[in-house]
């Protein structure tokens, strides 16, 4: 039996027929509570039923922009921010082996099962580096720029995209709109949420990327916008 606490486990895989829909992000989320379940029997059974209509999951090839993780190595994902990929282990689904990351996210502790086969098409990637901080900041700074005119829920969702991506430099897109709204107007409860986790996605890549303390980073691009 596995105690698992915070897991949230991401399937990549391809139902075996052309014309069959593709997924490519089944996600299970337990959330704050503690799960007891045998193994990964739970996962696979969901997989299957997800894909009854085929015998099997064909494996999806490694891309060549696949990025190899080690044990310790800290990455990023998507929506989430940085991590550390604490272990790689292998777990039968659906009948056939896979190699997956064991990612302990750093701001909640959150647990995230990667397969590696396929971990550039759901966005794992290295934390930038110092040169790339500064294309960052170039984002940041930048005021010459149109916000288009579009419902908050439009706006919303456009956004959640771009934070989805997991770039960095879309995140700074996104911070830097949503800030230069708000000094036109007020900005809705979950844009004030997006911002807030914009920043802090920022703040925790760009510090370790700096390798500066998180508080300094806060203070500077908070007064880029003041």
């Amino acid at each position: 039996m596995l105690v698992i606490k915070h897991v949230f486990i991401v399937v990549e895989a391809e139902i075996g027929d052309a014309s069959a829909d593709k997924f490519s992000a089944f996600m299970w989320d337990v959330g704050e509570s503690l799960m007891l379940f045998d193994g990964f029997h739970l996962l696979r059974n969901v997989t299957q039923s997800l894909c009854r209509q085929k015998d099997r999951v064909q494996t999806i090839h490694l891309d060549q922009e696949d990025m190899v993780f080690l044990a310790g190595d800290m990455a990023v994902y998507p929506a989430h921010g940085v991590g550390v990929i604490e272990s790689i282990e292998t777990q039968t689904v659906a009948g056939t082996d896979h190699s997956f990351y064991v990612m302990k996210i750093i701001e909640n502790d959150m647990k995230i099962m990667i397969p590696t086969r396929n971990s550039a098409n759901v966005g794992l990637r290295a934390i930038i580096d110092k040169t790339e901080v500064e294309k960052v900041m170039v984002i940041l700074r930048d005021r010459d720029i149109s916000i288009s005119a579009q419902t908050w829920n439009r706006r919303y969702r456009d956004y959640m995209e771009k934070i989805k991506t997991g770039s960095i430099f879309e995140v700074a897109v996104v911070l830097r709109d949503l800030f230069l709204l708000s000094v036109d107007k007020e900005l809705s409860y979950g844009e004030r949420k997006m911002m807030d986790t914009a920043k802090n996605l920022l703040v925790k890549e760009i510090s370790l990327a700096r390798d500066i303390d998180e508080t300094k980073t806060a203070d500077q691009i908070e007064k880029m916008f003041s």
